[in-house]
């Protein structure tokens, strides 16, 4: 069987798709890499032009929300896999709707091994962020997100 991978073209996705790629062969697959430059990428994972994808996922918002719907729910255009489920769509409704924190967080737990349980969701790996703390700046909060990380508006220094 012969298999391409795509991935963007950059050195940390280029790393875990090779990770990926040898994985395959050792189960007899031989699969190759596909590079794709990060201003096709998008553009190629909407009309679902690949045979496997390598992704590495963030989101902005600490809400499981834009995850859920945005990748996985039936019809979203950024669900580049196609995975469509209703009984998981109806379960990503109701942990949307529910307001106690734990049981959301148990439902969302409950989803996330559906996902992967069903193919939708194969997770090789998550990242940690490591942050240096100085006793002379104040108000530094670090975030869950690389993407609200870079506001310092209220950060100061008092020294």
């Amino acid at each position: 069987m012969k298999l391409t991978v795509s991935t963007r073209a950059i050195p940390s996705y280029v790393e875990i798709t090779s990770y990926v790629v040898d994985q395959l062969r050792q189960l007899g697959i031989e699969a190759t890499i596909e590079q794709i430059e990060t201003g096709v990428w998008h553009a190629k994972m909407t009309r679902r032009e690949f045979e496997l994808a390598v992704d590495q996922t963030g989101i902005g918002p600490d809400d499981p929300d834009a995850r859920l719907y945005e990748g996985f729910k039936c019809g979203s255009p950024r669900n580049y896999s196609g995975y469509c489920n209703k009984e998981v769509d109806a379960m990503i409704d109701k942990q949307s709707e529910i307001i106690e924190q734990k049981k959301r967080l148990d439902l969302v737990h409950e989803i996330d091994k559906r996902l992967q349980l069903d193919g939708a969701r194969f997770i090789l790996g998550h990242s940690k962020e490591y942050v240096l703390m100085q006793p002379y700046v104040k108000n530094l909060i670090p975030h869950q997100s690389i993407y609200n990380y870079g506001r310092m508006q209220e950060v100061w220094l008092d020294k």
